[in-house]
């Protein structure tokens, strides 16, 4: 355990960020690497989830080609990313559209629709989030405004959740990370609301 060093990356708003530690939680070595986002109409913010990976990798391999770190003494890796920010995907887990970032505010008519069709407080109560611009009425807006896309997404995917798709071939989520995108009953956090 001495000799083991992890990576812990983090997929932020602007870049990845990856550094290497060793058994007593030092930074050995890191890595960076930014991507742009897009903001072509107002309130929109949007970004290119292959980006993502493409940062990814290249703050990985800045990582490793420091001398100071052995990738046979690498045990394993922490992903975390930026908040309720998702790409929706194919059956493939294919990108449909870019991604819609979580300090986008496309979707404040849905969220006002939900406010005064279920309410806020029992949204609230059921969710742990009132509504807002959480990855719930960003679907809806797609829903609204993007149909013939809405119909062929699958899954709806956190910025973590693809990564470690791309890394691994399953796609798997946190409760924590499901817990903001307002859709999680959080009396049964394996269960979505209805």
């Amino acid at each position: 355990m001495k000799d083991q060093l992890v990576l812990g990356a983090d997929s932020s708003t602007s870049a990845t960020k990856v550094i290497a530690f060793d058994s007593q939680g030092k930074p050995v070595a890191e890595g960076s690497k930014g991507y742009p986002l897009y903001t072509e109409n107002p309130g929109w913010v949007e970004q290119d989830p292959e980006d993502w990976w493409e940062a990814f990798k290249g703050a990985c391999r800045q990582v490793v080609s420091n001398p100071a770190v052995d990738v046979k003494k690498l045990i394993g890796i922490g992903i975390t990313h930026q908040r309720f920010t998702f790409v929706p995907v194919d059956k493939n887990i294919k990108p449909l559209r870019r991604a819609i970032l979580w300090n986008d505010i496309r979707c404040s008519k849905e969220a006002d629709y939900a406010r005064q069709k279920v309410g806020k407080e029992l949204i609230f109560e059921r969710t742990g989030y009132p509504p807002g611009q959480w990855t719930l009425y960003k679907a809806l807006w797609l829903k609204n405004n993007e149909p013939e896309l809405y119909e062929r997404i699958y899954k709806l995917v956190l910025v973590q959740d693809y990564l470690i798709y791309k890394l691994t071939g399953n796609l798997v989520t946190l409760e924590g990370a499901a817990t903001m995108t307002g859709a999680l009953d959080i009396a049964s956090p394996r269960k979505w609301a209805k």
